[in-house]
């Protein structure tokens, strides 16, 4: 698999698993995490938030991720999360 498909079957995995809205409200967070050879994402790294239980949700959300292999045995990745409140 190259790497370009091989991340857009990871961001498709974790945008499955994102929900648009957050009940902890509007925010982003920056995250940058390891992708190891049997496909699960390990060493997640908080970059920047808004707010620290949006960068809790998206450990939540990335550690439930099940990903392709990566080309080359592993890779570091980044990604940007963008959350809007839940509406009422």
């Amino acid at each position: 698999m190259s790497e370009s498909k091989f991340l857009g079957a990871l961001y498709t995995a974790i945008a499955k698993r994102t929900p648009p809205e957050s009940p902890a409200g509007d925010g982003e967070v920056t995250v940058s995490f390891h992708v190891n050879a049997q496909g699960k994402i390990d060493k997640v790294t908080i970059d920047k938030t808004t707010s620290p239980a949006l960068a809790e949700a998206v450990k939540k959300i990335l550690s439930s991720v099940e990903a392709p292999p990566p080309p080359g045995g592993s890779m570091d990745v980044g990604q940007t999360f963008k959350f809007r409140a839940t509406a009422n």
